[in-house]
This record gives C-alpha cells, sequence and structure tokens, in this order.
C-alpha cells in the first residue's frame, strides 16, 4: 500500500515534503521486517546450535540491498 502511495505522489508530482513522508514511512517499514526477520532468523538458528552442541557463527555484516525505483 505504502509503495502505490509513492508511485501515485510522483506520478501526482506531489511537494517534497509529501514525497519526504511516504519514503520514511517506506523506510520504517523496511526496518521493521529487516528486524522481524533477524529475529526469526536467530530463533531457528538458536535451536540449532541447541541441537547440535556448538554456537551459531556470528555474522555482523550487514545485508544491503540495491534497487531502482521507476514510474511507468
Amino acid at each position: 500500500m505504502l509503495v502505490n502511495d509513492a508511485r501515485a505522489a510522483l506520478d501526482e508530482q506531489a511537494p517534497l515534503d509529501r514525497l519526504r513522508a511516504l519514503t520514511g514511512e517506506l523506510h520504517q517499514m523496511a526496518q521493521a521486517l529487516r528486524v522481524s526477520g533477524q529475529g526469526q532468523n536467530a530463533a531457528g538458528s538458536g535451536a540449532q546450535s541447541a541441537g547440535s552442541g556448538g554456537t551459531a557463527p556470528s555474522d555482523d555484516s550487514e545485508d544491503v540491498i540495491d534497487a531502482e525505483f521507476t514510474t511507468h
């Protein structure tokens, strides 16, 4: 829904403050999804390491997603 709103705002050439608000909301949603995904990964690796008797390897690298946004 947020992506559709952002596309519509771009098509309508909405004011910059509206575009900034939408990108801020999209950023917050992406962060929430990332944190949610990390929680699920931690739960899965925790169960896996407990079963094997070892510890899960630490991955401190940050995932980066490179994307382009185009309008039609």
